[in-house]
Protein backbone atom coordinates (compact mmCIF):
# COMPACT_ATOMS: atom_id res chain seq x y z
CA UNK A 1 0.00 0.00 0.00
CA UNK A 2 1.30 3.03 -0.97
CA UNK A 3 1.97 6.34 1.68
CA UNK A 4 -0.57 8.47 -0.44
CA UNK A 5 -3.47 6.46 -0.11
CA UNK A 6 -2.67 5.61 3.24
CA UNK A 7 -2.64 9.40 4.46
CA UNK A 8 -6.00 9.22 1.75
CA UNK A 9 -7.68 6.83 4.05
CA UNK A 10 -6.74 8.59 6.99
CA UNK A 11 -7.91 12.35 5.81
CA UNK A 12 -11.36 10.41 4.78
CA UNK A 13 -11.40 8.78 8.10
CA UNK A 14 -10.94 12.45 9.77
CA UNK A 15 -13.18 13.39 7.70
CA UNK A 16 -15.93 11.05 8.34
CA UNK A 17 -15.44 11.77 12.17
CA UNK A 18 -15.92 15.33 11.57
CA UNK A 19 -19.25 15.19 9.76
CA UNK A 20 -21.21 13.60 12.51
CA UNK A 21 -19.30 15.31 15.76
CA UNK A 22 -22.21 14.49 17.95
CA UNK A 23 -22.72 11.06 16.89
CA UNK A 24 -18.78 10.52 16.97
CA UNK A 25 -18.76 11.40 20.69
CA UNK A 26 -21.87 9.12 21.76
CA UNK A 27 -19.74 6.13 19.92
CA UNK A 28 -16.59 7.34 22.04
CA UNK A 29 -18.62 7.64 25.49
CA UNK A 30 -20.35 4.27 24.94
CA UNK A 31 -16.97 2.40 24.47
CA UNK A 32 -15.53 4.22 26.86
CA UNK A 33 -18.39 3.26 29.49
CA UNK A 34 -17.56 -0.20 28.34
CA UNK A 35 -14.09 -0.05 29.25
CA UNK A 36 -14.46 1.45 32.32
CA UNK A 37 -16.92 -0.73 34.35
CA UNK A 38 -14.62 -3.50 32.67
CA UNK A 39 -11.71 -1.81 33.85
CA UNK A 40 -13.40 -1.21 37.11
CA UNK A 41 -14.57 -5.07 37.67
CA UNK A 42 -11.22 -6.30 36.85
CA UNK A 43 -9.22 -4.01 39.16
CA UNK A 44 -11.50 -5.20 41.95
CA UNK A 45 -11.18 -9.05 41.16
CA UNK A 46 -7.72 -8.27 40.79
CA UNK A 47 -7.27 -7.17 44.13
CA UNK A 48 -9.28 -9.70 45.84
CA UNK A 49 -7.47 -12.28 44.35
CA UNK A 50 -4.18 -10.91 45.88
CA UNK A 51 -6.15 -10.27 48.83
CA UNK A 52 -7.12 -14.28 49.13
CA UNK A 53 -3.45 -14.94 48.47
CA UNK A 54 -2.09 -13.31 51.18
CA UNK A 55 -4.70 -14.68 53.66
CA UNK A 56 -3.64 -18.30 52.08
CA UNK A 57 0.07 -17.14 52.35
CA UNK A 58 -0.64 -16.80 56.16
CA UNK A 59 -3.43 -19.07 56.67
CA UNK A 60 -3.28 -20.38 60.35
CA UNK A 61 -5.17 -22.83 62.45
CA UNK A 62 -5.50 -21.65 66.34
CA UNK A 63 -6.06 -23.85 68.79
CA UNK A 64 -7.54 -23.04 71.96
CA UNK A 65 -6.74 -25.04 74.72
CA UNK A 66 -8.36 -25.55 78.24
CA UNK A 67 -7.29 -24.62 81.46
CA UNK A 68 -6.96 -27.71 83.21
CA UNK A 69 -4.57 -28.61 80.71
CA UNK A 70 -1.30 -29.74 82.13
CA UNK A 71 2.20 -29.12 80.86
CA UNK A 72 2.91 -33.27 79.75
CA UNK A 73 -0.17 -33.01 78.08
CA UNK A 74 1.13 -29.87 75.89
CA UNK A 75 4.05 -31.29 74.95
CA UNK A 76 2.80 -34.23 73.62
CA UNK A 77 -0.34 -32.71 71.60
CA UNK A 78 2.64 -30.74 70.16
CA UNK A 79 4.78 -33.58 69.19
CA UNK A 80 1.47 -35.24 67.81
CA UNK A 81 0.50 -31.65 65.85
CA UNK A 82 4.12 -31.85 64.41
CA UNK A 83 3.62 -35.29 62.55
CA UNK A 84 0.59 -34.19 60.78
CA UNK A 85 0.47 -34.14 56.87
CA UNK A 86 1.10 -30.42 56.35
CA UNK A 87 1.80 -29.34 59.22
CA UNK A 88 4.90 -26.29 58.47
CA UNK A 89 4.90 -24.93 61.67
CA UNK A 90 3.13 -25.30 65.37
CA UNK A 91 3.76 -23.36 68.19
CA UNK A 92 2.96 -22.90 71.65
CA UNK A 93 2.10 -19.52 73.03
CA UNK A 94 1.29 -19.38 77.22
CA UNK A 95 -1.82 -17.64 78.14
CA UNK A 96 1.16 -15.30 80.72
CA UNK A 97 3.10 -14.96 76.82
CA UNK A 98 -0.35 -14.12 75.66
CA UNK A 99 -1.47 -11.25 78.29
CA UNK A 100 2.12 -9.59 77.83
CA UNK A 101 2.18 -9.70 74.00
CA UNK A 102 -1.38 -8.20 74.28
CA UNK A 103 -0.05 -5.20 76.45
CA UNK A 104 2.46 -4.74 74.17
CA UNK A 105 0.54 -4.32 71.11
CA UNK A 106 -1.59 -2.11 73.26
CA UNK A 107 1.37 0.43 73.59
CA UNK A 108 0.26 3.28 76.10
CA UNK A 109 -3.41 1.60 76.46
CA UNK A 110 -1.72 -1.42 77.95
CA UNK A 111 -1.85 -0.11 81.41
CA UNK A 112 -5.50 -0.70 80.77
CA UNK A 113 -4.33 -4.28 81.74
CA UNK A 114 -2.44 -3.92 84.55
CA UNK A 115 -5.34 -5.46 86.92
CA UNK A 116 -4.81 -8.73 85.29
CA UNK A 117 -2.10 -11.41 86.59
CA UNK A 118 -0.59 -14.46 86.09
CA UNK A 119 -3.58 -15.60 88.91
CA UNK A 120 -6.55 -13.66 87.05
CA UNK A 121 -5.03 -14.28 83.44
CA UNK A 122 -8.64 -14.44 81.44
CA UNK A 123 -6.82 -15.60 78.17
CA UNK A 124 -6.44 -19.19 77.20
CA UNK A 125 -3.21 -20.91 76.47
CA UNK A 126 -3.23 -21.84 72.58
CA UNK A 127 -1.06 -23.80 69.73
CA UNK A 128 -0.72 -21.52 66.28
CA UNK A 129 -0.28 -24.05 63.32
CA UNK A 130 0.73 -23.48 59.77
CA UNK A 131 -0.27 -25.09 56.65
CA UNK A 132 1.94 -25.96 53.85
CA UNK A 133 -1.06 -25.55 51.31
CA UNK A 134 -4.35 -23.85 51.69
CA UNK A 135 -5.95 -27.38 50.93
CA UNK A 136 -4.32 -28.78 54.06
CA UNK A 137 -6.19 -26.48 56.28
CA UNK A 138 -9.79 -28.10 56.83
CA UNK A 139 -7.73 -31.67 57.76
CA UNK A 140 -5.90 -30.01 60.35
CA UNK A 141 -8.72 -28.53 61.72
CA UNK A 142 -10.57 -31.14 61.59
CA UNK A 143 -8.07 -32.98 63.53
CA UNK A 144 -7.50 -30.66 66.17
CA UNK A 145 -11.00 -30.62 66.76
CA UNK A 146 -11.04 -34.01 68.23
CA UNK A 147 -8.01 -33.83 70.05
CA UNK A 148 -8.48 -33.64 73.83
CA UNK A 149 -7.92 -30.41 75.81
CA UNK A 150 -9.05 -28.59 73.15
CA UNK A 151 -11.89 -25.63 73.44
CA UNK A 152 -12.14 -24.38 70.23
CA UNK A 153 -10.51 -23.94 67.04
CA UNK A 154 -10.17 -21.40 64.64
CA UNK A 155 -8.59 -20.59 61.13
CA UNK A 156 -9.67 -18.27 58.29
CA UNK A 157 -10.84 -20.61 55.53
CA UNK A 158 -14.39 -19.44 55.76
CA UNK A 159 -13.21 -15.94 55.15
CA UNK A 160 -11.36 -16.82 52.01
CA UNK A 161 -14.17 -19.17 50.53
CA UNK A 162 -16.74 -15.70 51.22
CA UNK A 163 -14.35 -13.56 49.38
CA UNK A 164 -13.58 -16.30 46.57
CA UNK A 165 -17.45 -16.82 46.30
CA UNK A 166 -17.45 -12.04 45.77
CA UNK A 167 -15.07 -12.40 43.18
CA UNK A 168 -16.56 -15.70 41.10
CA UNK A 169 -20.14 -13.46 41.41
CA UNK A 170 -18.24 -9.90 40.14
CA UNK A 171 -16.51 -11.82 37.52
CA UNK A 172 -19.93 -13.16 35.73
CA UNK A 173 -22.28 -10.19 36.82
CA UNK A 174 -18.85 -7.92 35.18
CA UNK A 175 -18.85 -10.04 31.92
CA UNK A 176 -22.25 -9.85 31.30
CA UNK A 177 -22.85 -6.32 31.58
CA UNK A 178 -19.74 -5.29 29.51
CA UNK A 179 -20.42 -8.02 26.75
CA UNK A 180 -23.86 -5.87 26.96
CA UNK A 181 -22.29 -2.41 26.85
CA UNK A 182 -19.69 -3.78 23.94
CA UNK A 183 -22.84 -4.82 21.96
CA UNK A 184 -24.13 -1.37 22.02
CA UNK A 185 -20.91 0.31 21.42
CA UNK A 186 -21.00 -1.73 18.45
CA UNK A 187 -24.28 -0.50 17.07
CA UNK A 188 -23.61 2.99 17.86
CA UNK A 189 -20.19 3.19 16.08
CA UNK A 190 -21.70 1.08 13.36
CA UNK A 191 -25.04 3.74 12.92
CA UNK A 192 -22.33 6.54 13.27
CA UNK A 193 -20.45 5.18 10.11
CA UNK A 194 -23.87 4.39 8.47
CA UNK A 195 -24.82 7.74 8.79
CA UNK A 196 -21.80 8.71 6.75
CA UNK A 197 -22.14 5.56 4.10
CA UNK A 198 -25.98 7.13 3.29
CA UNK A 199 -24.47 10.99 3.07
CA UNK A 200 -22.35 9.81 0.63
CA UNK A 201 -23.99 6.85 -0.99
CA UNK A 202 -23.47 8.61 -4.29
CA UNK A 203 -20.15 8.88 -4.25
CA UNK A 204 -20.01 5.74 -3.21
CA UNK A 205 -21.86 4.83 -6.22
CA UNK A 206 -20.13 6.69 -8.24
CA UNK A 207 -16.56 5.20 -7.46
CA UNK A 208 -17.83 1.58 -7.54
CA UNK A 209 -18.59 2.43 -10.94
CA UNK A 210 -15.47 3.71 -12.32
CA UNK A 211 -13.56 0.44 -10.58
CA UNK A 212 -12.95 1.32 -7.25
CA UNK A 213 -12.50 -2.31 -5.05
CA UNK A 214 -14.62 -2.51 -1.99
CA UNK A 215 -11.51 -2.10 0.24
CA UNK A 216 -10.52 1.04 -1.38
CA UNK A 217 -14.14 2.39 -0.17
CA UNK A 218 -14.22 0.65 2.53
CA UNK A 219 -10.58 1.64 4.18
CA UNK A 220 -11.80 5.37 5.03
CA UNK A 221 -14.67 3.93 7.50
CA UNK A 222 -12.20 1.33 9.53
CA UNK A 223 -10.15 4.53 9.91
CA UNK A 224 -12.87 6.51 11.17
CA UNK A 225 -13.83 3.10 13.27
CA UNK A 226 -10.36 2.42 14.91
CA UNK A 227 -9.94 5.86 15.85
CA UNK A 228 -13.16 5.92 17.60
CA UNK A 229 -12.12 2.96 19.40
CA UNK A 230 -9.07 4.18 20.19
CA UNK A 231 -10.51 7.24 21.87
CA UNK A 232 -12.86 5.55 24.01
CA UNK A 233 -10.00 3.26 25.10
CA UNK A 234 -7.72 6.12 25.80
CA UNK A 235 -10.50 7.85 27.69
CA UNK A 236 -11.32 4.81 29.85
CA UNK A 237 -7.74 4.20 30.55
CA UNK A 238 -7.46 7.48 31.67
CA UNK A 239 -10.38 7.53 34.07
CA UNK A 240 -9.12 3.90 35.53
CA UNK A 241 -5.50 5.02 35.76
CA UNK A 242 -6.76 8.58 37.62
CA UNK A 243 -8.90 6.66 40.03
CA UNK A 244 -7.07 3.82 40.53
CA UNK A 245 -3.99 5.93 41.40
CA UNK A 246 -6.78 8.10 44.00
CA UNK A 247 -7.57 4.72 45.87
CA UNK A 248 -4.24 3.46 45.76
CA UNK A 249 -2.56 5.96 47.92
CA UNK A 250 -5.35 6.53 49.48
CA UNK A 251 -5.21 3.15 50.70
CA UNK A 252 -1.47 3.22 50.89
CA UNK A 253 -2.11 6.05 53.81
CA UNK A 254 -4.29 4.64 55.96
CA UNK A 255 -1.72 1.67 56.44
CA UNK A 256 0.68 4.46 57.27
CA UNK A 257 -1.69 5.63 59.40
CA UNK A 258 -1.79 2.51 61.08
CA UNK A 259 -4.55 0.39 59.88
CA UNK A 260 -3.46 -3.28 59.26
CA UNK A 261 -5.99 -4.33 57.12
CA UNK A 262 -5.63 -6.51 54.00
CA UNK A 263 -8.38 -5.10 52.11
CA UNK A 264 -6.30 -1.83 52.38
CA UNK A 265 -3.22 -3.43 50.67
CA UNK A 266 -3.64 -3.01 47.23
CA UNK A 267 -1.78 -4.20 44.09
CA UNK A 268 1.15 -1.96 42.74
CA UNK A 269 -0.27 0.93 40.68
CA UNK A 270 2.01 -1.23 37.77
CA UNK A 271 0.26 -4.51 38.37
CA UNK A 272 -3.28 -3.24 37.30
CA UNK A 273 -2.92 -0.76 34.85
CA UNK A 274 -0.29 -2.11 32.86
CA UNK A 275 -2.51 -5.14 31.94
CA UNK A 276 -5.10 -3.16 31.54
CA UNK A 277 -3.78 -1.07 29.13
CA UNK A 278 -2.51 -4.11 27.21
CA UNK A 279 -6.96 -5.07 27.14
CA UNK A 280 -8.09 -1.96 26.84
CA UNK A 281 -5.86 -0.19 23.31
CA UNK A 282 -6.41 -3.51 21.52
CA UNK A 283 -10.02 -4.59 22.08
CA UNK A 284 -11.37 -0.76 21.41
CA UNK A 285 -9.72 -0.92 18.45
CA UNK A 286 -11.23 -4.01 17.29
CA UNK A 287 -14.53 -3.14 18.38
CA UNK A 288 -14.20 0.16 16.30
CA UNK A 289 -13.26 -2.05 13.22
CA UNK A 290 -15.46 -4.74 13.78
CA UNK A 291 -18.45 -2.13 14.13
CA UNK A 292 -17.07 -0.31 10.84
CA UNK A 293 -16.81 -3.52 8.46
CA UNK A 294 -20.20 -4.86 9.93
CA UNK A 295 -22.71 -1.35 8.92
CA UNK A 296 -20.58 -1.14 5.33
CA UNK A 297 -21.16 -5.10 4.23
CA UNK A 298 -25.01 -4.20 2.89
CA UNK A 299 -24.07 -0.52 1.22
CA UNK A 300 -20.85 -1.68 -1.05
CA UNK A 301 -23.60 -3.71 -3.00
CA UNK A 302 -23.90 -0.41 -5.29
Amino acid sequence: MKLRTIRYYMKQGINNVKRNVSLSCASVVSIASALFVLGAILSIVFNLNHIVRGIESRMEVTLFLESSITDEKIRGMEETISNWQGVTYVNFISRHDALASWKKELGDQGRLLEGYTRENNPLPDYFIIRADKPEYVDMIARNAQILESVEKVNYSKPVVEFIERIANILRVAGITLVVMLLFISVLIISNTIRVTVFSRKKEIGIMKYIGATDWFIRWPFVVEGLMLGLSGSILSSALIVGIYYAVYYYSHGMLLSGFNMDFLNLLGISDVVYPLLMVFLPLGAGIGIIASIWSLRKHLRV
